[in-house]
């Protein structure tokens, strides 16, 4: 009867290399470097990206001061502009619905 064969001899060195990147301070050191990497990245390609804050136009046209009826408020352009339209005492007026003073305020 022939004896099985035995299995090659482990490469203690090969297994020194592998616990060295993963349970040691250099593994350790290596994870923080890529961390590290990833976070730059990230922060990079969120620099690239601009800021864009939607605005209603500061010029727009309403029509004509025959179009309003006076001592009257029109709210029509409320929504879209944010602006309340006045006809008072022979003068149209537009006037902003958001207030300057406080934080602006949202449409419920």
């Amino acid at each position: 009867m022939a004896h099985p064969a035995q299995p090659p001899p482990t490469d203690k060195k090969r297994r020194g290399i592998l616990a060295a990147m993963f349970g040691s301070l250099m593994g350790l050191g290596f994870a923080a470097l890529g961390l590290v990497t990833g976070l730059w990245a990230a922060i990079t390609a969120r620099f690239m990206v601009p800021n864009v804050h939607a605005e209603p136009p500061h010029r727009f046209k309403i029509g004509f001061p025959r179009d309003y009826p006076p001592d009257r408020v029109e709210t029509r352009f409320q929504q879209q502009y944010g602006v309340w339209v006045v006809n008072g005492s022979g003068r149209v007026n537009v006037r902003s619905s958001r207030s300057a003073r406080f934080a602006p305020t949202s449409a419920a």
